[in-house]
């Protein structure tokens, strides 16, 4: 798992352009890519939640594939140039309290035997990345989202939470807030007799009720789609997250009120719809537009969410099949 040292990517980007920081904690700089906009400085990075993007051309994408496009090297490639940067040059007022703060601060810890899902060349780190190719998922986009696997057995006979700690045979699909790990799914993909295991909250001090997956969208985008699975969530691109379950907690609420998110659309897996209406109701009060979608309006024969018709069909149905959430309209649907 990537994870981008902030100092060493400031300074990097300090040294490299000519940067002036906004009110919104975005660093302003010409697009290298664009030499007819040079001088207009509508290019803008936030080290807080590592992106890059263009106001003039549209370009937006994380802080690694920036500087790995700018130096035509591979993601693994761009990681090490900003790990070559002295961090210690790097003077704490340049940044903001949130930054500093993200700096400063470590997140939970990954899975015992977590490895990268691109690392590894034996039959199990195989068997995973088959896991996630046959449903369709990128394994370069999902290695920068930080998706990994557990090929080590955790065994301690002295720690009574030894087969909580366990992940062996699980893939693992980090929640990252602010570039740092807040919490983890596992996926089975090995027979394991739980497919889904979640960190115990009393050993992560959070339960997946209380975060988002990809809760950094709220900041990055101003619409937003919002699924009830992670797998979805991926499958719909960068603009969307998950909850992991239809039923919001107040904390969950609180991520989207604290958020500068205009429009959420909730999308329904066939036979789901009542369910994100319900949730979209939950949302009026906090987001300025909500809507909701059916995803049963285009799923054929037994297809049923976003994972199983591609990204493409999903956001046609997001297009096409989308309706605007009211208290009157809420009711009148799962009526």
């Amino acid at each position: 798992m990537i994870f981008v040292n902030k100092r060493k990517a400031f300074r990097w980007f300090r040294r490299y352009f000519n940067m002036q920081k906004t009110g919104q904690n975005w660093w302003v700089f010409d697009n290298p890519f664009d030499l007819s906009g040079m001088g207009k400085r509508k290019m803008a990075v936030h080290f807080e939640y590592e992106y890059v993007k263009c106001w003039r051309t549209g370009y937006k994408e994380r802080l690694l594939t920036f500087v790995s496009h700018y130096a035509n090297v591979t993601i693994k490639e761009a990681s090490a140039i900003i790990n070559d940067e002295d961090e210690a040059t790097i003077d704490d007022d340049s940044l903001s309290v949130t930054e500093v703060y993200a700096i400063k601060r470590y997140g939970l810890e990954l899975p015992y035997g977590y490895k990268s899902i691109l690392d590894g060349d034996n039959n199990l780190a195989n068997r995973a990345r088959s896991t996630l190719t046959k449903r369709g998922f990128d394994l370069a986009e999902l290695d920068l989202k930080g998706f990994g696997y557990c090929d080590e057995v955790y065994e301690n006979s002295s720690d009574p939470d030894a087969d909580k700690k366990n992940f062996f045979g699980y893939i693992i699909v980090p929640c990252i807030r602010a570039g740092l790990l807040e919490y983890y799914i596992g996926r089975d993909f090995i027979g394991n007799y739980l497919r889904y295991k979640n960190p115990d909250k009393a050993v992560s001090g959070i339960g997946k009720e209380e975060v988002l997956f990809n809760a950094d969208a709220l900041w990055l985008n101003d619409e937003v789609l919002l699924f009830e699975g992670w797998a979805d969530a991926v499958t719909a691109g960068d603009n969307a997250v998950s909850s992991q379950g239809w039923t919001f907690s107040e904390k969950q609420l609180n991520i989207f009120a604290r958020s500068p998110v205009k429009r959420v659309t909730v999308v329904g897996d066939k036979g789901y719809f009542k369910q994100a209406v319900q949730s979209a109701m939950r949302l009026i009060d906090i987001v300025e537009e909500v809507y909701a979608t059916d995803l049963g309006e285009v799923c054929v024969g037994e297809e049923k969410d976003a994972n199983e018709i591609g990204r493409q069909r999903t956001m046609d149905a997001v297009k096409k099949h989308s309706q605007r959430i009211t208290i009157l309209s809420g009711l009148q649907l799962i009526s």
